[in-house]
């Protein structure tokens, strides 16, 4: 798997929400009834106070996590298959795992082949500046490393 990365690539991406709604145990309703159109190259903020269900939405969007009622489109990929980010507030590192590891991380746990992933890894890695840290373990990295990672 090539991740292409380039800015013609992530142009052509689309985001669609039709009434997304997430509750959890409590019952804590963290969206609800949320409908978002982003189209190719436009750029989003999503604002509120703490606790009003940023994170939740993001984390929908980028398929970590699902409504428990509505639609979510991004690009033509299904859920499963999409080509998107997510930045997490804090480095979320596993410490045991070096720069690449914790990089291919992701590729490693859909199953990607282990050529595949390294080659995807070290790839992101370079473009992100951090090929002299690729050894390296998070407790040795800079936060911004860290967050590069």
């Amino acid at each position: 798997m090539q991740l292409d990365v380039t800015a013609a690539a992530l142009s052509g991406i689309s985001v669609h929400l039709q009434g997304i709604r997430r509750v959890f145990p409590g019952p804590i309703v963290a969206v609800d009834g949320v409908d978002l159109q982003v189209g190719p190259g436009e750029f989003v903020a999503i604002l509120g106070p703490s606790g009003c269900g940023k994170s939740t939405l993001l984390r929908i969007i980028a398929g970590l996590d699902k409504p428990d009622f509505g639609a979510v489109q991004v690009g033509a990929a299904r859920a499963d298959q999409r080509r998107i980010a997510y930045v997490f507030q804090d480095a979320h590192l596993l410490p045991w795992r070096n720069v690449l590891h914790n990089v291919a991380l992701p590729l490693e746990l859909i199953g990607s082949a282990r050529a595949e992933w390294l080659a995807a890894a070290e790839n992101a890695i370079e473009l992100v500046g951090l090929t002299d840290a690729i050894t390296r373990y998070p407790a040795q990295l800079s936060g911004g490393m860290r967050m590069r990672v």
